[in-house]
């Protein structure tokens, strides 16, 4: 094995053990407050120092919100993402796309 193939071997495992924020772990929604004209969600998750995304998927009948961090130092912490949706709300089934279970939309 060369040198630098032995170098880009050890900064390969060095990325991995380090994570280096490359990752993004999906997280759980916290809670959604959706705005009083239903046009934009503000998402709450539990992340500390991360950066933190958010993917919406609409249908007719839901909005799925997919949370996500990438890097951060771990949990204990509220971090707020607000997401524009396509469509107002209107009375469509909110998703927590992470578990796929039902959220009650804050006001």
């Amino acid at each position: 094995m060369t040198v630098r193939s032995r170098l880009a071997v050890a900064a390969a495992a060095a990325l991995v053990v380090a994570g280096c924020g490359l990752v993004t772990s999906s997280v759980p929604v916290e809670e959604a407050v959706v705005a009083p004209d239903g046009g934009s969600i503000e998402v709450v998750v539990d992340a500390c120092g991360g950066d933190v995304s958010v993917r919406v998927r609409e249908s007719e009948e839901s909005v799925t919100l997919h949370a996500g961090v990438r890097g951060g130092s771990g949990t204990g912490c509220r971090t707020a993402v607000t997401v524009e949706l396509e469509s107002p709300l209107d009375g469509r089934r909110l998703i927590d796309g992470y578990d796929f279970t039902l959220l009650e939309a804050a006001p």
